[in-house]
């Protein structure tokens, strides 16, 4: 029997956006069946509803004129969390910098409360202009907040999705760049939003096996990307015991397990910004916790999650190369949405199955996968395979 990992995991993926609108369908009538295997995210989680991209031009939205103003934009449909409002109160104080958050949907009395939590620096738009901007901006309804950086001749020169304790510590030197005028860092992961049949960007920095050796991703095999934990009898682990049957089947393609997580670094920046959020995040999320405690106990739990996943890479990830991915990097390189996921590249990097979740069905009290689903993908990398994608024979 395979170990449970900790309780409290050391990253914040989640399958709760595709469950809910499996089970919305669901309750509108359509049976499990019926539903094509992947289409909660073929419909809710596209490049057209997953906001604009970096590079694109801030369209005009409300009467909003962007140019000759530096903006820093929120636009959140869901999972917007408040408690970051006096991170955003201080970026709004800096030179030359406009923060305006189009929030999701509410009265006008939440908005008005909104309005005070937020300080008269930030600029929170109404229900009815914050709709607008939704459109504008392509974000859909499922869609976790994105932050938007536009210059001030209208262009998007950063994007950011999810905004939390670990992301704005992430994004602040960003935001500080941006503010005075200058390049954002290098150390800054831009987002790509991955179509099928673009070619997605290897990326420029490298991640790690559970025995701490690199791990590339580069031009030569197809590879079968699988994003998402290993929790006994849990979507991550049922969805993983599934691909192993494919993974054998096709020994031309490399299977790849991505295991995005929190590292050192990131638990001293969620600290570092619950204490600048006036304790209220530390308080509602640690008990009021001493900061050292925090960290010492965070420290010990990826400790104990990097050996149990050092086990499970000889044990039930035989054969699949293990990639663990410290600060979320290339599950923002490559806009990794959620878990578990699955992603298909060619050896070239064209992308031949986007990002979409893999869920299974929990109604029965049996958990069951899509009976179209493994097909589906099978369907997928025989056409790889046939076309000529296999590099490695």
């Amino acid at each position: 029997m395979h170990r449970r990992l900790p309780r409290r995991m050391p990253w914040a993926l989640t399958a709760s956006a595709g469950l809910c609108l499996l089970m919305g369908c669901v309750a509108m009538g359509a049976s499990w069946e019926d539903l094509p295997p992947f289409a909660w995210s073929a419909t809710h989680f596209t490049p057209a509803t997953m906001g604009l991209p970096v590079g694109a031009t801030a369209p005009e939205c409300g009467g909003r004129v962007w140019q000759g103003n530096r903006t820093l934009l929120v636009v959140t449909r869901s999972a917007f969390d408040q408690k970051l409002l006096p991170i955003l109160a201080e970026w709004a104080q800096l030179d030359s910098l406009d923060v305006l958050i189009a929030p999701d949907p509410c009265d006008s009395a939440s908005t008005a409360r909104l309005r005070t939590l937020a300080g008269g620096n930030i600029e929170i738009l109404s229900s009815n202009d914050a709709r607008s901007f939704y459109a504008c901006f392509g974000v859909g309804e499922l869609v976790p907040a994105i932050t938007f950086l536009i210059d001030e001749h209208g262009q998007i020169v950063h994007r950011q999705t999810r905004l939390s304790l670990r992301s704005t510590s992430e994004l602040e030197p960003a935001v500080l760049a941006f503010a005075s005028g200058n390049p954002l860092p290098e150390a800054t992961i831009p987002e790509h939003l991955l179509a099928q049949g673009e070619q997605a960007p290897w990326p420029d920095f490298e991640l790690q096996s559970p025995d701490g050796e690199t791990v590339s991703l580069d031009a030569g095999l197809i590879r079968f990307l699988l994003s998402g934990e290993y929790v006994e009898g849990q979507q991550g682990a049922i969805v993983f015991d599934a691909l192993d049957v494919l993974r054998g089947e096709y020994p031309q393609v490399e299977f790849v397990w991505h295991l995005p997580y929190v590292d050192a670094a990131g638990h001293e920046g969620i600290a570092r910004m619950a204490e600048r959020a006036n304790n209220l995040s530390w308080d509602l999320l640690w008990g009021n916790r001493p900061v050292d405690d925090y960290l010492a106990e965070s420290l010990d739990l990826l400790a104990v999650w990097r050996h149990d996943v050092s086990s499970y890479a000889e044990t039930i990830a035989a054969g699949w190369t293990v990639a663990l991915d410290p600060g979320y990097r290339l599950q923002s390189w490559w806009l990794i949405y959620g878990a578990p996921t699955v992603l298909i590249l060619d050896g070239d990097g064209t992308v031949l199955f986007p990002c979409s979740f893999f869920l299974a069905d929990h109604r029965t009290g049996e958990p069951v996968l899509h009976p179209g689903a493994l097909d589906a993908l099978r369907e997928v990398l025989d056409g790889a395979i046939e076309g000529g994608g296999d590099d490695a024979s």
